[in-house]
Parts: structure tokens; sequence; C-alpha cells
């Protein structure tokens, strides 16, 4: 669940990140606008006075327009593993992709291709045709499935229907939030993401329109399924409040790829004086070409951005990646776990460990875990060979960024036997107010097992989230405040539906500054899904709170 908390987190960075927008009222704000004619060819010429434009419904003078051709395109492509139904929608999708890269793609595009549980800050671009069709090739529709595929899904997401489908969509608002943010950086100009699903409820949607509107990213969703579904209707309005265009239950796929690609091929961007500007908000746009028998397609408005905000933000702005791309991919011989806290001089300690998943092909055996770390800059931070009889857990200190982590698997003769490697964000917990970092689950079944581990600072945790009734649980959290203070941590336990069923007993240690441990004795409950509830508040001044939902599921 923090890795979800993580991933929604990205929308919110997303939402004070804007590439094209004034920075007074005596400079202009631009927009980009697509103009076609009945047949949906382009229009060559538009001038200032062809234009009808309105701010917030009031008149606006267009001060000028330029015509906008034939350079690199940026284009995103996100593969909605949750909302493509397997079988024929999932064959037409990878066609209709595939056929993209054998006639659409030109030398200078880049394109990034991104699935929901994709390390959001990992996104990178690529010309690499040969990557970006392995990419498509994996691209694994399961909508309606909720059996876990990967180790994420088992230990974070519910099996519940309703409870899954609504973390689903939470994650995929999220993920296209950031995958426009990370669009916009790029260049410049009109950039297209191409929503590959067949549709789902996100929160707020709107979210999505501002996201792109701010990063001049349009939307064309690919409705992969020629049959009708709920959700249909929501993509087409993200769509046209983005100036793109929505392919939804047609025979022919091709068509809607072609026109996206058409429209970063040619587009008008037309700029403006607006009346006010630095008041942070949302103006809404409506513009017209005063010609009969065309269509124009905009954005449905801009932001105007807190200047003072603005250049805070650009002076923190972290530099995108700068490793190659490299898709992450979860061994299935292994089942890991990455965990958090503070370390020295304002470090951060990172913790790797890991426990058996698969066995691996051929009665081979993992004899040892080569164990890599790299900063966004290539830097290797770690590197160290774990073998058999050895504690299996990394642990090293890293600047806050970006890191990519990686763990070859090796047989007792040497000889490789799988890779595991992603990609993760690593936060600064110097911090500003309430904040915990990555909780940690030690597991015990005897009485002495559980005194020996609650007093011992170095105790492994466990990567698994399924438990015996026979087994009792120590959750332990660090949880940090401003200027070193220690926030109020308490913890309780939920059921599946979130209602609460018991406060948490705090269990004494000598543990590290700002680590605490919670009791949970599991004996009583009975076999189902639950989560503890972690909260830290200010001790004292404003009211300020940090939450943290941790599931886990009993069995007998």
């Amino acid at each position: 669940m923090r890795r979800i908390r993580s991933v929604i987190a990205c929308a919110a960075a997303v939402a004070l990140t804007s590439p094209v927008v004034p920075a007074s009222a005596a400079e202009p704000v631009s927009l980009d606008v697509v103009v076609t004619d009945a047949k949906a060819r382009p229009v060559k010429s538009v001038g200032p006075d062809d234009l009808e434009l309105t701010v917030a419904g009031e008149p606006q003078r267009v001060d000028a327009v330029r015509l906008e051709s034939g350079g690199g395109r940026i284009i995103g492509i996100f593969l909605d593993e949750f909302h493509v139904r397997a079988g024929d929608a999932t064959l037409r999708a990878r066609a209709v992709l595939n056929h993209f890269v054998d006639t659409g793609l030109r030398e200078r595009d880049m394109v990034a291709l991104v699935k929901p549980l994709d390390p959001l800050h990992a996104i990178t671009f690529t010309q690499d045709r040969a990557l970006i069709r392995s990419v498509i090739a994996a691209f694994d529709g399961h909508a309606g499935d909720y059996t876990p595929r990967t180790e994420f899904e088992r230990n974070f997401m519910s099996r519940d229907p309703t409870i899954a489908e609504s973390t689903r969509a939470q994650v995929v608002s999220a993920a296209l939030q950031s995958l426009a943010r990370r669009l916009g950086e790029q260049q410049p100009g009109r950039k297209a993401l191409i929503y590959v699903g067949e549709g789902f409820k996100p929160a707020l949607p709107r979210a999505i329109v501002f996201a792109a509107n701010r990063n001049e990213v349009s939307f064309y969703p690919l409705d992969p399924s020629p049959e009708p579904a709920d959700d249909e209707s929501l993509l087409r309005s993200i769509a046209e409040q983005t100036g793109g265009a929505a392919s939804i239950n047609e025979a022919d796929l091709a068509p809607a790829i072609t026109q996206a690609l058409a429209d970063l091929d040619q587009y008008f961007v037309i700029s403006f004086t607006p009346a006010t500007s630095g008041d942070g908000r949302y103006h809404p746009v409506q513009i017209r070409l005063k010609r009969p028998g065309t269509v124009t397609r905009s954005r449905s408005g801009y932001w105007a951005p807190d200047t003072a905000l603005a250049a805070a933000l650009a002076k923190a702005a972290s530099t995108p990646p700068t490793v190659a791309f490299r898709p992450s991919r979860s061994s299935p011989y292994i089942r890991q776990w990455v965990g958090m806290s503070r370390g020295p001089d304002g470090l951060t300690s990172v913790m790797v460990t890991w426990e058996p998943g698969a066995e691996p092909p051929r009665n081979q055996r993992i004899a040892s875990v080569v164990v890599k770390a790299t900063a966004n800059d290539g830097k290797v931070l770690f590197e160290r060979r774990v073998g058999a009889g050895d504690v299996d857990r990394a642990t090293f200190n890293t600047p806050p960024g970006y890191i990519a982590i990686e763990m070859a698997l090796q047989s007792s003769s040497g000889t490789p036997l799988d890779t595991d490697y992603r990609g993760i964000s690593v936060p600064n917990l110097r911090v500003s107010r309430p904040t915990l970092a990555t909780p940690q689950v030690l597991r015990t079944r005897t009485a002495r097992s559980f005194t020996e581990t609650s007093q011992n600072a170095e105790a492994i945790p466990v990567v698994s989230r399924t438990f015996s009734r026979t087994e009792r649980l120590l959750i332990r959290v660090p949880a940090y405040g401003p200027n070193n203070t220690a926030p109020v941590v308490t913890a309780r336990l939920l059921n599946r539906r979130g209602i609460p069923m018991r406060q948490l007993e705090l269990v004494d240690a000598p543990l590290p500054p700002g680590v605490l441990q919670f009791d949970l004795p599991l004996a009583s409950l009975a076999p189902d899904e639950y989560r503890v509830e972690l909260t830290a508040d200010n001790p004292t001044g404003n009211k300020d709170e940090a939450k943290e939902l941790l599931p886990f599921r009993v069995t007998n």
C-alpha cells in the first residue's frame, strides 16, 4: 500500500508542474490547436483574425498564430493491462501497436511505453524499435482477473473485486498523470499520450486533464474492444478536453494512431495576452475557426501559475534520468522487499531483503545473489555478492533521488539463473511535517522469539504478507517530524472493510531514533484480509498527520 500511495503522490507533483505558462501579465499564453476540414485533412493556413477565442466566457484577442510542422515527435503509450481483457482485445492492441512501429514510427520520434505497475520515475524515452516491440509483445491484458501476477499485487493489492478495481483505477490515474509530466519535460510543443484500454473510473478525472494540459499533452484513448463498456464516455471527455481524439469500439484501430501522429505533424500555436495572470488558477478556454466546414481541437484551458511557487519548483526540479532505458523485471524465483529509513548526514538508509519464490527449472538452486544499486547518474552506490548461509539482506546509504536495484541470481556453479531489476525513488527523510518511512513486518512464533526479536534492532523483516494464526507479528515503523522532533505514532487494526477493530500496543525496545514497534498477535483473528493503519501526528502546534495502510492476510 505504501507503494500505491507513492504512486498516487506522483499525481500531486504533476499538479504543480507547468512548462507553458505566463510568468507575468506582460507575457503571452500559448496554446496548441489542431485545425482540420470536413474530411479530417489539416488546414494549411490560419491567421489571428480567423480565430474566435474566449477565456472564461470573455472574448479575447489572438495576438499571433504560428504553424508547427515536421519536427521530432514525442509519444507516450500507456498499456493499461488492468483494463484490457485477455484474448481478442489484447491481440488487437498488440497488432495495431506493432503496425505503428513498422509503418508509423520515424527516425526522430521518441517513444515511452508504460504499464500500470512500472516504476513511474524511471519513465524513459527510446528510439529502439526492437525494445519497443518487446514491450508490446509482453502486453498482457487481464481486466476482471484479480489473480496476482506480480509480487507487488500479491502483497499490496486486494483480491476483492471492488477494492481491487478501485486500487487499479488509482494506480492508472496517477500513472497517466506522471507520464504526462514526463512527456512535458521532453521538449516544448504538442505531445501525444496514447492510452490503450477499455476504460476505467478514476476518482478525479479532471486531475488527468489538468496534468495533460499543463504539459502540452493530448490524450488519445484507443479502446481495443469492439464491445461497448460503461466507462467509455469518460475517455471521450478527457480526449476532448486535452485536444486529442478518442477511438472507441472501432473495427479498425489503425486510423486512431494515424490521427495522433498527424496531429503532431502539423498544428498551430496561438498566443494571446490574458487579462489576469499569476493567480495560480485554471482558466477555461474555447477556440473556434470562423470558416465553415472546419473542426478545431484544442485544450479546455490553461493554468496561470503562482510566479514565486513556479520559481521555487523550477529550482528544486530533479534532473531527468541519464541512465539508459531498461524495463523493470520481477524474477519469479525471489520475492523482494525494499525499505527506507534515516541514514547519517542527511542520507537515506536503504534495506533490500528477499525470500525464495518459485523453484528454478531443472532442479537448480540459487546459491548467491549479486545486489547492485546504481544512482540516476550511473554511479554504483552498492555492489555485493550474498552467498548461501549469509544474511539475505543488503543495506546502504544514499542521497535522496532515483536509483535502480539489480539482483543477479546465480547457481552454485556461477551460472546466471535470472535477474530482478527495478527503479525506486529514495525520499528525503529530513522532513517539514510528520512522515512515515517504510513499515517493517517481523514474524515470530513463540513467546521467546517475540521477546528476542523485539529487542533486536537488526532483525530482518519478512517480505510475505500472508501469515498463520499461530504467529505473532511486530510492526516496526520509522516515523520522523520536523526539526528532529518525534511525532506521536499510533497503530490500529482494521478489518477488510476498513472498520477499526482494536488499537495495537507499543513495544519498548532499544531501536534507532524515530523507530517504534507495535505488537500484533494473530491468534484471535479469523482467516481473512486485514490492514494496520499507522498514523503520525504533530505532538504540538498545527494539526498535521501522515497515514499509512499495511495490508496482510491471515490463514488457518
